[in-house]
């Protein structure tokens, strides 16, 4: 199995990363579907080259450890990550894939 990952060009113009996990983890999930008080790390960040530039400059990038703080069916979504608070847009948390931390 290679490790290294794929690089493709997905809908609108949108590039995505692929990586084949191993089969024992389990699969990422959506950001946007935790509630609170969950802790993950971030796995890998969807969307177009704005999107992950934006989300990675406030240090939304991979194996980084965040808390959700608030999420609730709509409006923003509220996470702590390195002592900041962040607030995300439900569409932007829904690009950003997690693996809940153990």
């Amino acid at each position: 199995m290679d490790c290294r990952g794929t690089r493709y060009q997905g809908e609108r113009g949108a590039v995505t990363t692929t990586r084949e996990a191993p089969a024992d983890l389990p699969a990422p999930v959506s950001l946007a579907g935790l509630p609170a008080g969950t802790r993950a790390v971030v796995r890998m960040v969807r969307g177009g080259q704005t999107v992950v530039s934006r989300l990675g400059a406030m240090g939304l990038v991979a194996d980084a450890a965040l808390e959700v703080l608030q999420n609730r069916d709509s409006g923003p979504v509220l996470i702590l990550l390195r002592d900041t608070r962040i607030a995300l847009g439900r569409g932007e948390a829904a690009k950003v894939l997690v693996e809940l931390a153990s």
